[in-house]
């Protein structure tokens, strides 16, 4: 491939990015939530952690659930404490329970 055909690849794949960039941008702002805000059924995931405050696994969190409230619902094991992040990506669930969040019990 001659490096005239490089280039012209290149600069079209950055004027495709450059095109897509602000639509990602805003799209990323309207689904912004804040700590205790009720989200819809479906659109929370509990992370759940053991007594350590170690991320053990995930679920879809309960109707009504809010976005950044932590439970203590059981003294250990795997599930001793759940955490409540907006929407359904489990990538979202810190590695190590927050400190500083809403409780429940």
């Amino acid at each position: 491939m001659s490096m005239r055909k490089i280039l012209f690849t290149l600069s079209l794949s950055l004027v495709a990015y450059a095109a897509a960039v602000p639509a990602a941008v805003e799209d990323s702002r309207s689904s912004v939530r804040t700590f205790g805000d009720a989200v819809p059924h479906g659109k929370s995931t509990t992370c759940w952690y053991d007594e350590n405050g170690i991320f053990t696994g995930y679920a879809p969190a309960p109707e009504g659930a809010k976005a950044g409230t932590k439970t203590q619902a059981a003294a250990s094991g795997t599930h001793a404490w759940s955490f409540t992040v907006a929407g359904d990506d489990p990538a979202a669930c810190p590695a190590k329970l927050p400190v500083s969040t809403f409780t429940e019990k």
